[in-house]
């Protein structure tokens, strides 16, 4: 963000979600340890709390209040978070079901531009994939999806 040159904002809305008592393991270590709650988790990944943590759901909830409280401005806006929380982001952005949040395409690595097409009735999407060594690709996609509009 500091190569950036603009003021930034960090916000607890945009916390990962949490995993509870799963914090610090590996998706393999809770499989092995808690085989329990892995299938609990595999079987509803919408609903499925970890212990002491979150689910998608109470992440959407902690996420969606964002949007009222967005800058407007005529200029881009960057999210940077971690995977679950730019699923809940870009569902709200696109319009996804609920359903669908836990499995969206948000690869890692990744800056996914979000517009409008010229005619303001669909989205236009451009994906930029960073290497390590900081080159990028881009793929691009419109997509017809309902606008969040405010009042």
């Amino acid at each position: 963000v500091k190569y950036l040159e603009r003021e930034f904002e960090s916000l607890p809305e945009l916390d990962e979600i949490r995993v509870g008592v799963m914090d610090g393991l590996t998706y393999a270590q809770v499989k092995e340890k808690h085989p329990q709650e892995f299938s609990q988790r595999q079987a509803n990944k919408l609903t499925y709390r970890y212990p002491s943590g979150e689910s998608y759901v109470d992440l959407l909830s902690r996420v969606l209040p964002l949007f009222g409280k967005l800058p407007t401005t005529d200029g881009p806006l960057l999210v940077v978070a971690h995977q679950a929380v730019l699923r809940c982001f870009y569902g709200i952005m696109t319009n996804a079901t609920w359903e669908e949040l836990p499995f969206l395409n948000i690869a890692q690595h990744t800056v996914i531009e979000v517009k409008l097409s010229e005619d303001g009735r669909d989205l236009v999407e451009t994906r930029y994939k960073i290497s390590e060594n900081g080159t990028e690709t881009t793929v691009s996609a419109q997509r017809k999806a309902p606008v969040l509009l405010r009042d």
